[in-house]
């Protein structure tokens, strides 16, 4: 009877503590990637997900979003397959609760995650039973032999120092989890936080004078290194890397990763601002020298900000923001540098989230419109084309292109933006086609991140079957260096879109990096000469080499040329004479709403009996 109770206490404190660290797991792993899940960050959940493989039991885990969505999994290489039931959300767990279930073979457990109360998702993790039942089963032989031998007193013992031992296990494994980083095995973002609150509240109470250093490092263009050799090659470089800086640094700082290519150093007791400096350049130095990764050799650079308490912030957040902020501003200076926060950065990083947060209500408010300038044929004088040009009409007025363009660049809003011009450009020519107007052609821009979307080319060919415009009145601007970015995947994309007629055009032509070698066989039938080149022709000779060369280079390619940021006629009587095809620019007319270019179309063509004199038009509306 004994050795039976004690087979059942064993088998009930097993399934116990499997529940229990499960639990534990879930909550850990939904904690760290509840700022990944805000953002649809998937790479940086999948990554959290990766600790799981220190587990024995856990056998499979997925999170999803609030409505179902399937953000990321993780699967052991004998993990059976997802259940059905969860593919679009469990139907038997309620908003906000737990939810677990034991089977003979496997604990199904599903654990919401939540971000200031508000609801994310939930994860749903497998454990398996098997190495639950290989312990019971040695804890019977142990048992069967121990009954015997010892008195109740000593079973009682056994017990109790067994679980004892259970419970440090089982503490010490989740202190791993909860504090330190699969990966890199370096402290994560919970010890982080704990270690810097605490020194922090230590350096209030006391009043010292002495000061601390928080440095942000963010690799740069670790994306690539993800997106060309795949994100096994990317945590291998992470762990190198992790090694590398903990080498350069004193065992009294605390270097930290806080997710995806994130690292945090913590400097205590810092009296010569510079010292923090010189730490930083260290850093970048050690990380200058190749890092050799499967047979590869792979270069990574860093970005980083310095925040100092007490002089940029009290409190942790505002610190940690801050450093955040002096690590873009790094960025922005070329990357591969270190730079304090001030408070003017602080001003610009706050308008640009304000920026940002606008950009992505702007869409759902109807706040963007589209302008059209017109191309003129410099043989005819009249307007052949239209180039489409968003603008941003705010609740707070009217927002220039050069400022929110950059932003949803560097955001990902391009995309969607990118897409609603092409639409309402679309069908605004296909208006025109039905109102008469049916030689004139349309321009496009798409963006370096338009360019790469995957999804790209079935969404133009998709519009132009919407709007029913003839694919060879639409034409494409790509810039340079969107096309250099991926010259073979460039390549595809604009063969898919040649054959369909659709024309392409390399914008801004001779400002970004181009390689002759690759212009040559890339499938293109126009370039535009930037503005930049064009300003100070004909008086300027190093702008009418580069002109000059430009057109004649365009000649030999049989490629057509327009020529932008036209102003005088000097301007444009010489491009004429060079034989460049089109010219647009403010001597014809500034970008305008549809309803006053539908006006300018009127007055320009041979058919209608208005004034032609298109270029006295637009100078008088300057």
């Amino acid at each position: 009877m004994a050795c039976l109770l004690m087979v059942l206490f064993e088998y009930h404190s097993l399934r116990t503590a499997l529940l229990h660290d499960t639990e534990v797991q879930a909550r850990i792993i939904g904690e760290n990637s509840t700022a990944a899940m805000l953002f649809k960050d998937r790479n940086t959940i999948v990554e959290n997900l990766a600790a799981l493989r220190q587990s024995d039991q856990i056998e499979l885990a997925s999170i999803f979003g609030k409505d179902g969505e399937l953000l990321a999994s993780y699967r052991s290489p004998d993990a059976s397959s997802l259940p059905d039931e969860f593919a679009a959300g469990h139907p038997r767990l309620t908003p906000g609760q737990s939810f677990h279930h034991f089977t003979m073979t496997y604990l199904d457990l599903v654990e919401p995650i939540k971000f200031k109360n508000r609801s994310l998702g939930y994860m749903f993790i497998r454990a398996k039973l098997l190495p639950m039942y290989q312990r019971l089963l040695l804890f019977i032989g142990a048992a069967l032999i121990s009954v015997p031998v010892f008195s109740a007193l000593g079973v009682a013992l056994l017990l109790v120092g067994r679980l004892r031992k259970k419970v440090a296990e089982a503490q010490e494994e989740l202190y791993h989890l909860a504090y330190v980083d699969g990966t890199t095995l370096l402290p994560n973002r919970n010890a982080f936080t704990r270690h810097l609150q605490r020194v922090l509240a230590q350096m209030e109470r006391s009043r010292n004078k002495s000061r601390l250093a928080l440095l942000f490092m963010d690799l740069d263009n670790f994306k690539l290194v993800n997106d060309g050799f795949g994100h096994a090659v990317g945590d291998l470089l992470l762990h190198a890397v992790a090694e590398r800086l903990t080498g350069a640094l004193r065992q009294s700082d605390l270097l930290c990763r806080l997710g995806g290519d994130e690292f945090t150093v913590i400097l205590e007791s810092v009296d010569d601002l510079s010292a923090a400096h010189r730490v930083g350049q260290k850093l970048l130095q050690v990380l200058s020298q190749p890092f050799s990764i499967e047979n590869r050799e792979i270069y990574v650079t860093a970005s980083i900000g310095i925040g100092i308490y007490p002089d940029d912030a009290r409190d942790m957040e505002t610190l940690l923001k801050n450093a955040d902020n002096a690590m873009y501003h790094a960025k922005e200076l070329g990357k591969n540098n270190c730079q304090f926060f001030s408070a003017a950065m602080n001003r610009k990083t706050t308008l640009r989230l304000a920026l940002e947060t606008g950009l992505r209500q702007a869409l759902e408010r109807d706040e963007f419109r589209v302008f059209y300038q017109p191309i003129i044929d410099l043989e005819s004088d009249a307007i052949s084309g239209v180039e489409a040009l968003v603008r941003w009409e705010s609740a707070e007025g009217r927002i220039g292109p050069d400022q929110f363009i950059p932003v949803a660049e560097e955001c990902g809003l391009i995309v969607p933006i990118g897409l609603w011009v092409l639409q309402t450009a679309c069908r605004q020519l296909a208006l025109w086609r039905g109102m008469g107007f049916e030689s004139i052609s349309l321009a496009v821009n798409l963006s370096t991140r338009q360019f790469r979307d995957e999804q790209l080319v079935e969404q133009i060919f998709s519009v132009i079957s919407e709007t029913g415009i003839p694919a060879e009145f639409l034409c494409l601007e790509i810039t340079e260096s969107a096309l250099m970015d991926n010259i073979e995947t460039a390549l595809e994309k604009l063969r898919a879109l040649t054959e369909k007629n659709i024309r392409l055009a390399v914008d801004d032509f001779g400002t970004g990096y181009s390689s002759l070698s690759y212009l040559k066989k890339l499938p293109l039938s126009e370039l535009k000469i930037d503005r930049s080149f064009t300003r100070d022709i004909p008086d300027d000779q190093d702008d009418v080499a580069i002109t000059e060369t430009i057109l004649a280079m365009a000649r030999s390619l049989r490629l057509q040329v327009v020529a932008e940021g036209v102003e005088t006629r000097s301007q444009a009587e010489f491009l004429r004479q060079r034989g460049c095809d089109w010219v647009q620019g403010f001597l014809y007319s500034r970008p305008v709403p549809a309803d006053e270019m539908t006006a300018l179309l009127k007055m320009t063509h041979p058919w209608d009996s208005g004034p032609r004199d298109l270029a006295d038009h637009g100078a008088a509306g300057q």
